[in-house]
């Protein structure tokens, strides 16, 4: 037979909680005491059906209010991290091109949220520790950017005791495997996580194109935040191509979920001057904010007043082919002219030297050859016949061009070598044998 579980809830959680926040204080043997007490006054629910598929995890239960109560019960927005941007609970994303100075600009935010100063001049923050988790960068890289990331933006060198940092590079973990990692941190402790970079926190197997994956990991975001009483970052990067022809929620390698998902969606695209970015965003519980014009001068993003956050760097288009040159248009000759000037008064040319002349006026050998056969069957010219052995010879025909090849001399004559003139017509089949 299936499988038989008994579904517990535990009351008076917290929003969000789970049994790290059960009877917190009491020892452990006493919370094991009720925790089975309840279990078995809980109704056995079957773990699988008959056909052996999976359990299905009960669903919650009706706990719906008037939004009258609502609104009496949350009469304020969540606190606020960084204004205009993010709140406690919230999950944002940070999304620009790969190499172009992200966890440089997300070390930028906490050092800020650490030292309560605005982020990139323009985000008031509310000052508290962060807690950076990096799969990318060693131990040794991130322990000398923080410091200099701290020292260009003219912070307080204690601001670095606000700055927690965990390198996982080397030891990689998918979020859902740090459920109890962010279990064991004591909630309130941390006014930000950076999650850096996002991409390796995806499951083996995963793709970021996966719209219900992805759902799932902020899913879990949003639970971790919940409990912890803090906002998450996640620091990812945008599809190769040029950026600036697309909506701010479209900007961002994967499945459409991520934005979707967050509260807020943060983008970094390039300025149509070199070294220059713009920064947009959009926020579920915040006004949008206006589009912010950066420089890049190592190692932070400055505010640059002086360029316009509209000029983003136009999208690059395919290379165009050079205009073809308009080669000129082939010479033509009519018929007569041909007569006239390529075999002309004179006391005959032979085909070759006709065709010649006509080719150096820029006909070709084709053309030039048509015409001496039009002009000999339509009368311009008429065909010289020497003798049985010599080479035949034009000259222009008396009365010709009139439709009516003119006769050619010799050509009736016996043995004559050929012309324009019909052979003898063979004699009648009929009268053969007759």
């Amino acid at each position: 037979p299936p499988a038989r579980v008994r579904v517990v809830e535990l009351p008076d959680l917290p929003d969000g909680g789970d049994i790290v926040d059960f009877r917190p204080g009491v020892p452990p043997e006493r919370i094991r005491a009720e925790v089975e007490a309840l279990a078995a006054a809980a109704a056995p629910v079957e773990a699988a059906d008959a056909q052996g598929g999976e359990p299905e995890a009960p669903g919650p239960l009706p706990r719906y209010v008037t939004a009258a109560a609502l609104a009496r019960a949350k009469p304020r927005l969540r606190p606020p991290v960084v204004h205009g941007l993010l709140r406690e609970g919230e999950t944002l994303n940070i999304i620009a091109p790969s190499k172009t100075g992200k966890s440089w600009l997300a070390l930028s935010l906490a050092a800020s949220v650490a030292s309560g100063r605005p982020w990139l001049g323009a985000f008031e923050t509310e000052p508290g520790p962060v807690l950076i988790i990096d799969n990318e960068l060693h131990e040794e890289t991130i322990a000398r950017r923080v410091p200099q990331v701290i020292e260009a933006l003219c912070l307080p060198p204690d601001t670095a005791e606000l700055v927690y940092v965990e390198s996982l590079r080397g030891r990689l973990v998918n979020l859902h495997a740090m459920r109890h990692y962010f279990g064991a941190i004591e909630p309130r402790l941390f006014r930000v996580v950076v999650l850096d970079a996002f991409y390796r926190f995806l499951p083996a197997g995963i793709s970021e194109n996966d719209n219900g994956a992805l759902a799932g990991l902020f899913n879990a975001m949003d639970a971790h935040a919940a409990r912890l009483g803090c906002a998450f970052v996640c620091i990812h990067h945008s599809t190769k191509g040029s950026q600036a022809a697309k909506a701010v929620v479209d900007v961002g390698s994967g499945a459409g979920a991520m934005a979707r998902a967050a509260d807020s969606h943060c983008i970094l695209r390039a300025h149509e001057e070199p070294g220059a970015f713009v920064l947009e965003a959009v926020a579920r519980s915040w006004p949008p904010p206006e589009a912010l014009a950066l420089r890049w001068t190592w190692p932070t993003f400055t505010p640059a007043s002086d360029l316009s956050p509209l000029d983003l760097k136009p999208e690059r288009t395919r290379r165009q082919r050079a205009p073809r040159e308009e080669k000129p248009p082939k010479p033509t000759m009519d018929v007569a002219t041909f007569a006239a000037e390529c075999v002309g008064n004179g006391d005959g040319v032979v085909s070759a030297t006709a065709m010649g002349r006509a080719v150096d006026k820029g006909l070709s050998q084709a053309a030039a050859g048509l015409l001496l056969k039009r002009a000999e069957a339509e009368g311009y010219i008429r065909r010289v016949v020497s003798g049985p052995c010599a080479a035949h010879t034009f000259v222009l025909a008396e009365g010709g061009g009139r439709g009516i090849a003119a006769p050619t001399p010799g050509a009736s004559a016996p043995g004559g070598c050929g012309g324009a003139h019909e052979p003898p017509s063979p004699p009648c089949l009929s009268n053969v044998g007759g």
